[in-house]
């Protein structure tokens, strides 16, 4: 199994090698200018590497300091989404105790609201699967951030840039997500007032008729907004802010605060 430092290992020795080939090519007696043009850049793309690996500990450090500056944990994160699936389970649980009632009930005015509590069943059903995916996005961030970190180190030292905007990609993205995930119920909680909705009222009541009114008009789109809607709104801010920062790191313009071009 691969870790964070044999990644680290295996960038370093890329980073050496792109600097040494741009070297090779400066010293090449061949005066073809479309090859000699690599020279620069690579030796810039070994020292910006190189910087990278370099930088590891303290990136990993500065994403953990600047999550707890936000005030979020991965345990405040794992503890949210556990909440919201119990909740659901409950609802789901209250769905079915209606729907045996009205099964079984023998009224047939009553029967009309069968297709609606199985519509709210399924659509439950789904934004359980949603929160399970934002747990599995979680623990895979959580539990290997230095090794993605590192693997986009040594992806983004390939020579000639081959795996640059991978490599930059996969590290502004495991780092944005790593700091700003454990952030989503803190951002659900301040555009909702609370980051857990109750409905104590549905779970006692035992009205058919209440019960999917309720459901209608409260419970399922405070579900859709707590489990689906906003989380995606914050996913696409997130996205967008990994893409900002992979350009940054790994875009066409970056240069290096000194010249190297000697030719």
């Amino acid at each position: 199994m691969y870790n964070s430092f044999q990644f680290l290992f295996y960038a370093n020795s890329l980073a050496i090698l792109t600097y040494f080939i741009g070297a090779l090519i400066y010293a090449l007696p061949v005066p073809l200018q479309g090859l000699k043009r690599w020279a620069p850049r690579l030796i810039s793309d070994g020292i910006y590497a190189s910087v990278l690996i370099n930088s590891f500990l303290g990136i990993v450090f500065l994403s953990n300091q600047i999550a707890s500056q936000l005030g979020a944990s991965w345990s405040d994160f794992f503890g949210w989404t556990s909440s919201v699936v119990n909740l659901e389970f409950n609802v789901f649980a209250a769905i079915r105790t209606i729907y045996a009632l009205v099964s079984l009930g023998g009224t047939p005015a009553l029967d009309i609201l069968l297709a609606p509590l199985s519509f709210f069943s399924s659509l439950l059903t789904g934004t359980i699967a949603s929160i399970e995916t934002l747990v599995i996005i979680g623990e895979i961030i959580e539990s290997n951030y230095p090794i993605l970190l590192a693997l986009g180190v040594a992806l983004f030292s390939i020579p000639f840039r081959v795996g640059r905007s991978v490599g930059s990609g996969l590290i502004a993205s495991s780092t944005v997500f790593y700091i700003g995930l454990p952030y989503l119920p803190k951002f659900i909680g301040g555009i909702l007032g609370s980051p857990l909705p109750s409905f104590n009222q549905l779970l006692q009541t035992h009205d058919p008729l209440n019960f999917v009114n309720l459901m209608a008009q409260t419970v399922i789109p405070d579900i859709l907004s707590v489990t689906l809607f906003l989380p995606a709104v914050y996913v696409i801010i997130l996205a967008g802010l990994s893409a900002g920062l992979s350009t940054a790191l790994g875009g066409s313009s970056t240069r290096l605060p000194f010249p190297i071009d000697i030719l």
